[in-house]
């Protein structure tokens, strides 16, 4: 699995912006780094952190006007509803979505 490394973001960037330039579409495959995300020119993204995040790591994602925030639920001991934390994580990432296709450098 290729992961893209904090160092290789700015190269990133200036290859996205080049392609933007050139009115290449360029898609941001599994970019979740939603801090990072309005430094790029993506014409697109995507990610399945929503459900990995519920499913694995009992992760809430929520959107907080700018990006994603992610918190370890602590249950203390209750079970957590899976499904209804899938849920909660798929809203918050489309509030997200929308928030991004706002952007004005489309």
């Amino acid at each position: 699995m290729f992961h893209v490394k904090k160092q290789e973001y700015d190269l990133i960037r200036k290859m996205v912006k080049y392609a933007f330039n050139k009115g290449v579409k360029v898609h941001g495959l599994g970019f979740t780094k939603t801090k990072e995300l309005n430094n790029y020119k993506f014409y697109s993204v995507d990610s399945a952190s929503f459900t990995k995040g519920a499913a694995l790591g009992q992760q809430k994602q929520t959107f907080n006007g700018k990006f994603i925030e992610s918190r370890r639920i602590d249950g203390k001991g209750k079970k957590i509803k899976l499904s209804n934390l899938v849920m909660y994580n798929f809203y918050q990432w489309c509030n997200f979505q929308k928030y991004m296709d706002n952007k004005k450098w489309r």
